[in-house]
């Protein structure tokens, strides 16, 4: 037995539907408007401690009627109030010199959530085995030092340097500050894909003067690099 397409609902409660969206949107003290707006700033705040406590509760009310007024969802539904947050932020609906620290705490989640599963190999095959990058890998600039206890320090002008966001094995959300040899190793693997130990120092050479090895072991330690799934290795 086949079950027949979905009906469309009838145009009057199509429209019925309509309104009701139009009135909360619009309608801050409306009931709907005001439960749209409250929940709408509870996925915020969680999501974005940092760039909310910046902001202050005034601000961020502004911003979040001015979201639900005239930001277009491109993804509807309620775990993604946050990636559309951005969206609206990185279009001018925040400070500018807020929006990094929005930026690197959705960098955070995103990182956080990533089903990828982060495979490790054995301390004694690492020479042997194909590696890639962890697959829950962020890369991001960030004008401020993630290391401090005060960051950001909003108002200074700082350089913006590549950061490097992954989850590690433990479930925990690593951030790194890279140096050059960090980035022209990543940039090697990004390209290449899985490569052993010797293969990546062969691929690196003659930029990278430093021990590729020594490289490889200590960026397995922090989970950085991981086992390359046999799909994957293969490929």
């Amino acid at each position: 037995m086949t079950c027949p397409p979905d009906a469309m609902a009838p145009e009057a409660m199509q429209a019925e539907v309509a309104a009701l969206c139009a009135q909360a949107r619009h309608g801050a003290n409306t009931l709907y408007g005001a439960l749209l707006r409250e929940n709408i700033l509870g996925a915020i705040a969680c999501s974005f401690p940092e760039f909310s406590r910046k902001a202050g509760e005034m601000s961020l009310n502004a911003a979040v009627d001015l979201f639900v007024a005239s930001h277009p969802a491109h993804l509807p539904q309620f775990h993604q109030i946050a990636s559309e947050f951005v969206l609206f932020a990185q279009g001018g609906g925040v400070a500018s010199a807020r929006l990094p620290v929005m930026e690197y705490e959705w960098v955070l989640l995103d990182a956080e959530i990533d089903p990828a599963a982060v495979v490790l190999p054995d301390a004694g095959s690492v020479n042997e085995l194909d590696l890639t990058l962890n697959p829950t890998l962020r890369l991001i600039m960030l004008p401020f030092d993630v290391t401090l206890p005060d960051w950001p320090a909003l108002g200074d002008d700082h350089e913006a340097r590549p950061h490097a966001v992954w989850r590690n094995a433990a479930h925990g959300v690593v951030t790194r500050v890279l140096s050059r040899t960090d980035c022209l190793m990543i940039d090697r693997l990004r390209q290449s894909g899985p490569l052993s130990c010797a293969a990546l120092a062969w691929a690196s050479a003659p930029d990278l003067p430093d021990n590729v090895p020594a490289w490889v072991h200590a960026a397995l330690a922090d989970d950085l690099l991981c086992l390359a799934h046999p799909k994957e290795a293969q490929s």
